[in-house]
C-alpha cells in the first residue's frame, strides 16, 4: 500500500486509507501477545460461536416475522439482512467465520446430544448464509465446506461415516425447510437461463464492467498499482462502451467487486504478489506444527483466505473488511505462537 503511494491517482484518499491500517498493527501485537495462553484462544472461538448464532437467531425472527430483534426491516424481499441492516453482508460475514465455527463445534461435540446440536447450528448458520441472497456469501459457503472438511480429514485421517449420515439426516430437512420458507429468495441465485454476455453480466449482478475497466487499469499500471482505493477516481477513463453490458455506471464504482483484481489493480503486481507470497508462509508456518494445532490454526487462516480469493463483493481495502481479514489473520497468528514455549522462537 505505501509503494503504491508513489503513482497514486488520488494521493489524499489513498495515503488516508493507508495510514488508516497502521493501527491495527498495534491491534495485532495485542491480539499475538494477550492470546498466548490457550484458554484464552478457546475462550475467543467459543463468543464467535455464540455471537454468530445470535445473528443467525435474528435473521431467523427477521425471516418470520418481517423484523429482527432490534426492529430491522428486509431491505430487499429476497434477501435477509439481520443485525447487519443497512448492509447485506450478513452472509458474507457469516461465511469467513464459519471454519471457526465448524471447528469449535467439533471439538464440543462430544456425545450424541452435543453433536445433533452442532449439526442444528452449522444447519442454521448454512441457511442464513443461502437466505442472505448473496451469490459471493454462497460461493464462500462452498470454499468453507470444501476446505474445512477435506483439510480436517486429511488430518484427522479418518471420518465417522455414521456421524457424516447423522449430519445429512439432519442437516437437509432443517436447510430445506428454512430456506424455501420464502421461494423467491433462491431466484437470485439460480436464475440463470443463457450465457450470452448481457446475460453474465445480470448474473454477476452487473460486475463484468467493473471487471473490464479493472482490467484495463492493471495493464497501464501493472508494477505498484493506482493506490489503495482509487478505482472510483479514474473509472471514467476506463468505462467499457455504452451499451455493452446491461448496465452503465454513471460514476463509476468505488471499486471493481473482486478482491484479487482489486488488489492488483490498486497496489500493482507488488501488492498482489505480496498477498499470496505471505499466504504460502503463513500456510507453510502452519504444516510444520502438530497436527492438533494445525486444527486450531487452519479455521482462522482459512478465513483470511475465503476473505480474498472468492471475495467479489467487499472491497477489500475498505476499512470494515480489511479490519476482519487481519483480525482473522492476527488470531491464527497467536494460535502458531501459543503452541512454541515462551523460549522457543516463531
Amino acid at each position: 500500500m505505501f509503494v503504491s503511494l508513489t503513482d497514486a491517482v488520488n494521493l489524499a484518499h489513498s495515503a488516508n486509507t493507508t495510514i488508516s491500517v497502521l493501527p491495527y498493527l498495534f491491534v495485532g501485537f495485542f491480539i499475538i501477545y494477550y492470546m498466548d495462553k490457550r484458554s484464552v484462544r478457546e475462550k475467543l472461538s467459543v463468543a464467535v460461536l455464540f455471537i454468530t448464532s445470535f445473528w443467525c437467531f435474528d435473521a431467523i425472527f427477521q425471516l418470520i416475522f418481517g423484523v429482527d430483534l432490534f426492529g430491522n426491516t428486509y431491505i430487499s424481499d429476497t434477501r435477509l439482512s439481520g443485525i447487519f441492516y443497512p448492509r447485506y453482508t450478513l452472509g458474507l460475514v457469516l461465511a469467513v467465520l464459519l471454519p471457526v465455527v465448524l471447528e469449535i463445534l467439533s471439538k464440543l461435540a462430544k456425545n450424541r446430544i452435543w453433536i445433533i446440536l452442532a449439526i442444528l447450528v452449522i444447519s442454521i448458520q448454512i441457511s442464513v448464509i443461502v437466505l442472505s441472497g448473496s451469490r459471493n456469501a454462497v460461493i464462500m459457503l462452498v470454499f468453507d465446506l470444501a476446505g474445512w472438511f477435506f483439510y480436517t480429514l486429511y488430518i484427522r485421517r479418518n471420518i465417522s461415516w455414521r456421524g457424516f449420515i447423522l449430519a445429512l439426516i439432519i442437516s437437509i430437512p432443517v436447510i430445506t425447510v428454512l430456506t424455501l420458507q420464502q421461494p423467491s429468495r433462491l431466484d437470485t441465485l439460480v436464475d440463470v437461463p443463457d450465457s450470452s454476455l448481457k446475460t453474465l453480466d445480470r448474473v454477476s449482478n452487473h460486475r463484468l464492467p467493473l471487471w473490464e475497466a479493472a482490467i484495463r487499469m492493471s495493464e497501464d499500471h501493472w508494477i505498484n498499482g493506482i493506490g489503495p482505493r482509487g478505482f472510483r477516481h479514474i473509472y471514467d477513463n476506463y468505462r467499457p462502451a455504452e451499451g455493452k453490458y446491461n448496465h452503465d455506471y454513471a460514476h463509476g464504482s468505488t471499486h471493481p467487486h473482486f478482491a484479487l483484481l482489486e488488489i492488483m489493480v490498486e497496489t500493482g503486481l507488488i501488492g498482489l504478489v505480496s498477498i499470496l507470497i505471505l499466504i504460502f508462509f503463513l500456510f507453510r508456518k502452519m504444516n510444520l506444527l502438530a497436527d492438533n494445532v494445525k486444527l486450531d490454526v487452519y479455521p482462522w487462516f482459512l478465513g483470511v483466505v475465503i476473505a480474498i480469493v472468492p471475495n467479489i463483493a467487499k472491497a477489500f481495502y475498505s476499512t470494515f473488511w480489511i479490519s476482519i481479514v487481519l483480525c482473522m489473520l492476527f488470531v491464527g497468528i497467536a494460535n502458531i505462537k501459543g503452541s512454541y514455549s515462551k523460549t522457543s522462537r516463531l
